[in-house]
Formats: C-alpha cells, structure tokens, sequence
C-alpha cells in the first residue's frame, strides 16, 4: 500500500465445496481493522461502491472477487502491508462456521 493509504482491495474467488449452501456473513483479519464485502455498480453511468451484506454459495458454486465488482475492502491496516507478503483473512458464516485462508500481497 502507498504511504498513506489506510484502505485497499482484495480479490479471488471463493468455492464451497460442500454438500449444503453456505451463506457467508462477515470477514475478518488480524492485519487489518475492518474488513467488509463491496460490489461496484453502475448507476446513470456513474461507478458506485456500496457494502455486500452476505454471499450465498449453493453446494459446487462459486463467487469471484474481482475489480468492477464484488471485492473486499480491507481498511485501516494494523501493520505495514508490502507486495511479497501475505495476509490472514477469516471468513465467517451465517452458521458461525470460521475459514481461515491467506491472499498474497500484490502491487498493481
């Protein structure tokens, strides 16, 4: 991240290979103080950003996180993040089920 720059974007893809739909509610990360699902719209042609309440994968599906679209919005950093690290991020479901995972830092 730039100096300065107390907010950025994470994207992937995320599958549930289970039998039953998981409804995923929430992220978490000891690298960042807040972390939210966003989705970019476009409204009268204007690019908009809001918050994401859930995703609801069924059993085989998958969500891509991707810019233009649904993405994380990892925001005030509790350490220095550079290209070549990598962060923990936790997702939480509807059921209270915890999946941890780690994304590679990029610049771009």
């Amino acid at each position: 991240m730039p100096p300065g720059m107390k907010m950025t974007a994470a994207y992937g893809r995320i599958a549930n290979g289970g039998a039953e739909s998981v409804e995923i509610t929430s992220f978490e990360s000891e690298d960042f103080a807040n972390v939210s699902l966003h989705v970019t719209t476009i409204e009268n042609g204007v690019s908009k950003m809001k918050s994401a309440p859930k995703i609801t994968l069924a059993p085989g599906a998958s969500a891509v996180l991707e810019p233009g679209g649904l993405h994380l919005m990892l925001m005030q950093p509790t350490r220095k993040v550079r290209p070549g690290d990598s962060i923990g991020v936790t997702l939480v479901t509807a059921g209270g089920e915890r999946f941890a995972f780690k994304l590679p830092v990029e610049a771009r």
